[in-house]
């Protein structure tokens, strides 16, 4: 069954791969990160992790709430955060909040399944560590969950793919992504989608960003640390005990 599901992520559900490869992260194409540097996080690539506390904090408030509107938003990017997502997971809980101004279409997408129980039960199936933590499909018997139709690709040039970056599984097909999500591990400007154009550059795999990590950085990384197989997949499953909208 394992084998099966790793001809079907790869293939499928490829997280926003190469389209040569098909893989999420191999030496020769799905590395960016230079020997050099060595490092994604810096005030220019739009890190939005605050020196001090790596908190999304205001300075002012202390919280994701301005004072003038009562919205929610991000310091650094200025996005504004319309709906809070929480993962309950068998390793902790993660916050995530969606960009629904700038990713309408995805982040309905998205609240449909969680309102739906979809993720309920689902686990975090393939682990690329240093990559992306990915969700969403196959159940602890890694059996596919049954999703929606597919969804239509939707870029947005202002939502890059920061470090706890929350964006949509697809396969090498542009509007395949239906309800596999993943949480990135790093800065990867190679998924970001700038123009059309991107989708002719074998160096780039455009997917479509909607959301950020708020709460539960530890526990991300703790799901990135769990021991994995040959194929990626946890050794011991990460569930999605419950995914519920909080506000």
């Amino acid at each position: 069954m394992k084998v099966w599901l790793l001809i079907f992520s790869v293939l499928l559900y490829v997280g926003c791969s190469s389209t040569k490869t098909g893989d999420l992260e191999t030496e020769e194409t799905g590395d960016f990160e230079t020997e050099e540097t060595g490092d994604f996080e810096t005030e220019e690539n739009g890190d939005l992790e605050t020196e001090e506390t790596g908190d999304f904090e205001t300075e002012e408030t202390g919280d994701l709430e301005t004072e003038e509107t009562g919205d929610f938003e991000t310091e650094e990017n200025g996005l504004e955060i319309t709906e809070i997502v929480l993962l309950e997971t068998n390793k902790g809980n993660i916050e995530l909040g969606l960009y629904g101004n700038e990713m309408p279409e995805t982040t309905d997408n998205f609240i449909q399944y969680v309102t739906d129980g979809f993720y309920n039960g689902l686990i975090f199936h393939r682990i690329v560590p240093g990559f992306v933590i990915q969700g969403g499909g196959f159940d602890e018997q890694f059996e596919p969950a049954e999703t929606r139709e597919n969804i239509r690709f939707e870029g947005n040039p202002e939502v890059k793919h920061v470090k706890y970056a929350l964006s949509m599984a697809r396969g090498n097909s542009v509007n395949t992504a239906t309800s596999q999500f993943f949480i990135t591990l790093d800065v990867f400007p190679h998924l970001d989608f700038t123009s059309e154009d991107d989708f002719f550059d074998e160096n780039k795999f455009p997917c479509a960003a909607f959301g950020i990590v708020l709460e539960g950085f530890d526990v991300v990384d703790a799901i990135a640390a769990v021991e994995i197989d040959e194929s990626s997949v946890p050794v011991e499953p990460v569930v999605i005990i419950k995914a519920e909208i909080v506000k």
